[in-house]
């Protein structure tokens, strides 16, 4: 899923791109990135997930004035919506990307408002509902993006499967027992 992200990345964003990992920057996965694609890896602060989209998020503000994080187990992104965020940055504006399973895929932001990811319970149906909270009690408007879904069980990647005939085909071409899915 990594390759799909990257290559709709690369497709609609014009913007810098930085790969955060954990821990080894070494991996030949990661050195492809640096190299081929001209990416920037760093590696991620050890911390929760709020902590490590913060650290990204601050430190992509301070440098370009926004800054977008997105996570890389979504297949139906594509690159209209990722015109659509550049737009909206471009335009003053913030937005999210809710995910069907309550979480969110995407957050792009113009500032990083203090508390933005207080009490928000990781990996639970409530995380979108209390980020939107914590933005409105912050003074953040957050556009919302079309809902996408993401893979974060086994199962979800037979929807994925279905859903995105690349990704059926990386899948097998990597030698993955599709009768496992179905």
């Amino acid at each position: 899923m990594l390759a799909h992200i990257s290559t709709v990345v690369e497709l609609g964003w014009s913007g810098q791109k930085v790969l955060n990992v954990a821990p080894d920057l070494s991996h030949a996965t990661f050195s492809a990135y640096q190299q081929g694609m001209n990416w920037r890896t760093r590696v991620q602060v050890q911390a929760d997930l709020g902590e490590r989209m913060r650290d990204v998020l601050l430190e992509g503000i301070e440098a370009s004035g926004s800054a977008v994080v997105l996570g890389t187990d979504i297949p139906t992104l594509d690159v209209t919506i990722l015109n659509d965020v550049f737009s909206a940055l471009h335009s003053g504006q913030s937005v999210v990307g809710p995910s069907q399973d309550g979480g969110f895929y995407l957050l792009a932001l113009r500032e990083m408002p203090a508390g933005l990811f207080n009490g928000i319970e990781w990996g639970s149906v409530e995380v979108y509902a209390r980020l939107m909270k914590n933005a409105r009690a912050s003074g953040v408007d957050l556009q919302p993006l079309p809902t996408l879904s993401d893979c974060d069980y086994f199962e979800d990647l037979k929807l994925a499967a279905q859903m995105v005939p690349e990704f059926d085909t990386a899948l097998r071409r990597a030698g993955f027992d599709m009768s496992l899915l179905f």
